[in-house]
């Protein structure tokens, strides 16, 4: 009689066998196609494409998440994902007078940020209201393999000489010339990009698969799925460490932390310190013990304030000096790294762009960006605080792993990285389908479904 209980506590959701009975394996094979293009377009871009059909390689994954919106519709049963997606179409409002005015000068770079702010957030509803607890399992384990072969790649590329072709970035075959960046002037070894067409891939992807492989280790059934996790886990750490980000060490330790202390269990705190400190362990003793020390000294370096380069605090713009000098922005995508290239390029003159994002967001939409990113905010908030506030220890645990960094990044503007976009919002497609109809969250969560479902609900608790 337990171990019935127990399958039935860790349903997904209502529908799951429905959903795996009408289209088997069809969700998996939508989000492994989705996971590829997004980790390999790097790669196609700077190592494989001419300049002229590197667009293509760009724009793939937002073909691939549109077919995907197009091909599964967002049906009544979800009510929590309807009311997010109808917020996510206001701001898509909102945000149109800009998009109109950045299309006249930099078109491109005005639907790749209007794609980033609209299109990710709402393919990962409709990605939540169809992926199963089956398919993130199974997916789980091929983020693992796909680590550990970008940290082999990236350890390789810290070992290389800088001009290397296996150190060249996507820039650099548009014709963008950057210098190949090392972990500081006086270190060895480069700052690895992995697959990605800079480091700043390598280091999303790291925080993204270390979210999910340690929510994979709170959840694991069997000492296969824990071992996947583990590996995923450590090499996780060898992407971070690689890429030399120490935004990922402090995304990576807030989310220990978090599920420490969110959702106190014994057993599933032992699995958890046990992953983190045997992964460090392998890492920093025998993976590659020299990225490690280089690694450290560059978290403690004395002339660098981590703190203000992980928070973007000393490059915040002042919003009312930017509204009051353009209340309705420059244009959507103006700001970005290609429309300021072109248009420095063109008129010999440096252009006016802030390395924070909101600054950037606030500066192209003007008021109506203003809004959209206080909007987005406060669903931010409101859903943690949801997510936070239920008996269910596993959905504080997911809300500690892959809810709470995820929606801080959202919360942080995504916009100019589509890197990030993608990823953080594949691992909130997961969390929000944890969230939005889990059977067992209790009355007071039924509101999330349909009334004309409940009663499936109650029957499918009770059976």
């Amino acid at each position: 009689m337990r171990r019935v209980e127990l399958s039935k506590s860790r349903l997904w959701r209502r529908d799951a066998t429905q959903v795996v009975r009408d289209c088997p394996g069809q969700p998996l094979k939508w989000l492994t196609a989705i996971f590829l293009v997004v980790i390999l377009e790097g790669a196609v871009r700077k190592w494989v494409l001419p300049t002229s059909l590197q667009g293509f390689a760009f724009v793939a994954k937002d073909v691939l998440v549109l077919c995907f919106c197009l091909c599964h519709p967002l049906d009544q049963r979800f009510r929590l994902l309807r009311r997010l997606r109808a917020i996510w179409l206001f701001l898509a409002v909102l945000l149109l007078p800009s998009f109109i005015l950045g299309s006249t000068d930099s078109l491109l770079s005005a639907i790749v940020v209007y794609k980033n702010a609209i299109l990710w957030p709402i393919s990962a509803l409709h990605l939540a209201a169809r992926v199963s607890e089956r398919d993130v399992r199974a997916f789980s384990r091929l983020v693992a393999l796909a680590t550990t072969l970008m940290a082999a790649l990236a350890i390789g590329q810290y070992r290389s000489a800088p001009d290397s072709w296996i150190n060249r970035y996507a820039w650099d075959q548009a014709g963008v010339q950057v210098g190949v960046a090392s972990m500081g002037d006086t270190l060895v070894g480069v700052r690895g990009t992995g697959t990605f067409s800079y480091i700043s891939g390598l280091s999303v992807f790291a925080v993204f698969s270390f979210n999910l492989m340690i929510w994979t280790i709170t959840i694991a059934q069997n000492t296969k799925e824990r071992a996947f996790a583990a590996l995923g886990l450590t090499m996780a750490l060898c992407c971070g460490a690689a890429s030399g980000s120490r935004t990922a060490l402090a995304y990576s330790a807030l989310t220990t932390i978090a599920v420490l202390v969110m959702a106190p269990n014994f057993a599933r705190n032992l699995r958890v310190i046990s992953g983190v400190g045997i992964s460090l362990a392998i890492f920093a003793l025998v993976v590659a013990p020299d990225a490690a020390l280089s690694y450290y000294q560059r978290v403690t370096n004395p002339g660098d304030d981590a703190i203000k380069r992980i928070t973007s605090e000393d490059l915040k713009g002042n919003y009312l000096e930017i509204l009051n000098s353009s209340p309705f922005g420059i244009g959507l995508g103006q700001s970005t790294g290609v429309a300021a290239f072109e248009r420095s390029k063109a008129t010999n003159t440096v252009s006016v762009v802030y390395d924070h994002r909101p600054s950037n967001a606030v500066l192209e939409g003007g008021v109506l960006a203003f809004i959209a990113l206080g909007v987005s905010n406060i669903v931010c908030i409101w859903l943690v605080a949801m997510g936070l506030n239920t008996k269910s220890r596993g959905l504080r645990v997911c809300t500690a792993t892959l809810g709470g960094s995820s929606l801080f990044a959202v919360a942080g503007c995504l916009w100019y990285d589509h890197n990030a976009t993608s990823m953080y919002w594949i691992l909130l497609a997961f969390w929000l389908s944890f969230m939005s109809t889990r059977p067992h969250f209790g009355p007071r969560h039924l509101a999330n479904v349909s009334p004309r479902y409940q009663d499936d609900q109650a029957a499918a608790l009770s059976a």
